[in-house]
């Protein structure tokens, strides 16, 4: 499966739109301070977490690797890449 992302695209990120399942989200690293993940959100939990998914298949960083997230850690939703080229996500 090809992944939604490449490295290097510009993503378009709505700080302002709650995100829900499905989405493709930014949030904060669990792992490490300061940096970000781009995931899908595969499933949520009623207590507000969400688990995240890799559409890059296995060997990459998502909830396999450290667990559920906390729904407040989402930093906002991915809505378009920008570049290389114009594309909804």
């Amino acid at each position: 499966m090809r992944p939604t992302l490449e490295h290097g695209d510009l993503v378009l990120v709505r700080r302002t739109e709650r995100a829900s399942v499905g989405d493709v989200v930014v949030c904060k690293d669990p792992k490490v301070d300061g940096e970000f993940l781009i995931k899908r959100i595969g499933s949520d939990r009623s207590d507000g977490d969400i688990w995240l998914t890799s559409d890059a298949g296995k060997g990459f960083k998502d909830s396999s690797f450290f667990g559920f997230l906390a729904a407040s850690d989402v930093v906002g939703v991915a809505k378009w890449t920008l570049w290389p080229r114009v594309r909804r996500l």
